[in-house]
């Protein structure tokens, strides 16, 4: 099921999504469709829908954070109770402000026979077992790491400048840190442009489409001596191009859990806590800088879970 709303990282988990389904399942019949368009038209899906064929849900970091989101998937758990589901890799959280709230949906859950949860970060493998004892759960890598880079073959490996990619909402980081972010970055970086980029404005030029202008973000990325960011796929869009990346957590555990859980071995990324800004980034900059900055991203790393995840899905359509 395709994402509704806009933002770059969950579009490129829609395409890394149909990339693995495609290159692993090329014999099984897929059908895309919008979450909304999908609960619009309930009861004709559920006619069309054998009980046999199997609903994948797309990843994200929604699940615990977005009433909205969670109420659209107990509808599909509820009206679909004898299809394996399969959430492809997600973030938990646990809110224990929630759990008054959230006990009615989380029992659909519990009453579902066929679920099937990959999770993409250590904190929310451990919420999940937690949640849903029941179901089938798996960590893995977020899909996006994943993703066919090809599109890539004919930019320059001529890197120039800096990029911001900073939260507005659910800030971690305060004002005062991002001006400093901005200070120490203009020190070394003098006679390049910083681009302070909110990658939730998706404004799509005309002639253009969604997917086009999250494949040029990603180029743009590619493009760029070091990006700086607080977002998980500012993170991981750096590391699958190669590209010098600073990160810094948000309010949730994703980031920083997302990093530890996969890429703190990787030599060209660096987490740096919150408190901890001001007497590492500087020095962190500099190693950037005095490096060979010829980094190659090696998705062989995670080639045992995308092959994990091909194995569990093949069970359940030939179980």
């Amino acid at each position: 099921m395709a994402p509704l709303h806009k933002n770059y990282g969950d579009e490129a988990i829609l395409l890394a999504t149909k990339q693995f389904l495609e290159d692993y399942f090329p014999d099984i019949k897929q059908i895309v469709i919008q979450v909304k368009q999908f609960l619009n038209n309930l009861d004709l899906i559920k006619y069309v829908v054998n009980d046999d064929d199997i609903i994948i849900i797309n990843g994200g970091g929604y699940f615990g954070l977005y009433d909205r989101i969670i109420k659209e998937q107990v509808t599909i758990v509820k009206n679909f109770p004898n299809n394996q589901i399969i959430f492809f890799p997600c973030s938990i959280f646990d809110n224990p402000k929630k759990k008054e709230k959230y006990t009615p949906f989380l029992n659909v859950f519990h009453h579902h026979p066929n679920l099937t949860f990959f999770i993409r970060d250590k904190i929310s493998f451990a919420a999940s077992k937690r949640l849903f004892p029941q179901s089938s759960i798996y960590k893995v890598p977020d899909i996006v790491t994943r993703l066919n880079l090809d599109f890539l073959n004919d930019i320059s490996n001529n890197r120039n400048g800096i990029l911001l990619i900073l939260r507005k909402d659910e800030l971690l980081l305060n004002e005062e840190n991002h001006k400093f972010i901005k200070k120490i970055s203009r020190k070394y970086f003098n006679n390049n442009e910083i681009q302070n980029l909110d990658s939730d404005k998706f404004e799509i030029p005309e002639g253009s489409n969604r997917l086009n202008e999250t494949l040029n973000f990603i180029k743009l990325i590619k493009s760029k001596e070091l990006v700086i960011t607080d977002r998980l796929h500012g993170m991981i869009f750096s590391i699958i191009t190669g590209t010098p990346n600073i990160v810094f957590g948000n309010n949730y555990h994703k980031v920083e859990s997302g990093y530890n859980s996969w890429f703190n071995n990787i030599p060209y990324s660096f987490f740096i806590k919150k408190e901890e800004i001001e007497y590492k980034l500087e020095q962190t900059m500099v190693k950037i800088i005095n490096s060979n900055n010829n980094n190659k991203y090696e998705s062989e790393m995670f080639q045992k879970y995308y092959i994990l995840m091909r194995d569990i899905i093949y069970s359940k359509i030939y179980n």
